[in-house]
């Protein structure tokens, strides 16, 4: 079966900077990936969930995640680019994470 290169690049943020995210493909946990880090995955070159994910610190048991399904076929050149932003959400920032997650995230997926 033939692979493809997955790079995953978390823009640095403020919003759970010392937290880590959990990189997930189909359900298997595949990375881990600091603030401002990045990290290439060899994948297989089939269609898969990509799973993003950060547990919230000691104050908030809240998720930040997002899941997104991946399409190698769409991919002429066998390297899809992800990038990870996480963005501020003001209702868990102001509660301190007690009503909400203090954050969302966004991913970005450049097939090249």
């Amino acid at each position: 079966m033939q692979n493809i290169t997955l790079n995953i690049n978390r823009k640095s943020s403020f919003v759970g900077a010392a937290m880590p995210y959990r990189i997930f493909l189909n359900g298997t946990e595949i990375a881990k990936i600091g603030n401002g880090k990045s990290v290439s995955i060899e994948i297989p070159a089939e269609q898969a969930a990509l799973k993003v994910s950060m547990v919230g610190n000691a104050i908030t048991l809240h998720r930040i995640e997002k899941e997104v399904v991946l399409f190698p076929q769409s991919c002429p050149t066998n390297i899809i680019d992800c990038q990870i932003e996480t963005k501020a959400n003001w209702l868990g920032v102001l509660t301190y994470g007690l009503l909400s997650a203090v954050g969302r995230v966004e991913l970005k997926m450049d097939y090249r």
